[in-house]
């Protein structure tokens, strides 16, 4: 058994505000779990939480899943991650 180590990771694209405004918190998104070892063939669902830059989880918030390596670890559009080949793999949750 050989196990396929994957890091996630999480971005948050299309901020709106301007620079001349101020400073503002911006949103945040986050993937769970953050670290997963993973056989050949097996499959971990992972979970993504957008939060508003308020800290409001924003319920309906559309997520895109992609990986650095597919030939490696697969990821479905709703976050379920393959193990397909030995190696390291990166997973990213992006909204926005």
């Amino acid at each position: 058994m050989r196990l396929i180590p994957l890091l996630a990771s999480a971005l948050v694209l299309g901020l709106t505000g301007s620079p001349h405004v101020g400073a503002r918190p911006a949103p945040t998104i986050s993937v769970v779990p953050s670290d997963v070892s993973l056989s050949v063939g097996e499959t971990q669902q992972l979970v993504a939480t957008v939060r508003a830059a308020s800290g409001v989880a924003v319920s309906r918030a559309a997520v895109v899943w992609s990986s650095s390596n597919p030939a490696l670890a697969a990821v479905s559009g709703s976050g379920v991650v393959t193990a397909v080949a030995p190696g390291r793999a990166g997973i990213t949750a992006a909204s926005g």
